[in-house]
């Protein structure tokens, strides 16, 4: 695979059962791929061993970026790559970003949406 999540024991290391957030991968033709509920302060993504999310391809940083849920509900992407930084909803983040639900951000060609795992209704 070439996106591929920590495991430990056939479970995501990250995930519980009451997770508030949700990474969706996107697949290449566009279409929902696998969720990645989360209940942590925050994913790493890259290629080391150690990131919760790999992405392994060319060009990825071992570490290339982290979104962080703070507790007051804030979500932010932080930009580790110099030379291909991550985009958030088709824009280079160099430093640091707001999040929102339904924002797609991409590392080098592999895009994820970040989703809260129970909506407020919609009026």
């Amino acid at each position: 695979a070439v996106v591929s999540t920590q495991s430990t024991g056939g479970k995501r290391a990250c995930c519980k059962e009451m997770a508030e957030h949700i990474i969706r991968i996107i697949k290449r033709g566009g279409a929902d791929g696998v969720k990645y509920p989360v209940n942590k302060p925050s994913v790493t993504f890259g290629t080391e061993g150690s990131c919760d999310i790999r992405v392994r391809i060319p060009k990825v940083e071992p570490l290339h970026m982290r979104i962080s849920f703070s507790e007051d509900g804030q979500v932010s992407i932080h930009n580790y790559s110099i030379d291909n930084p991550v985009t958030l909803n088709g824009v280079a983040v160099y430093d640091n970003s707001a999040v929102k639900p339904g924002d797609v951000f991409t590392v080098i060609d592999r895009s994820f949406r970040y989703e809260l795992a129970n909506p407020p209704p919609a009026f």
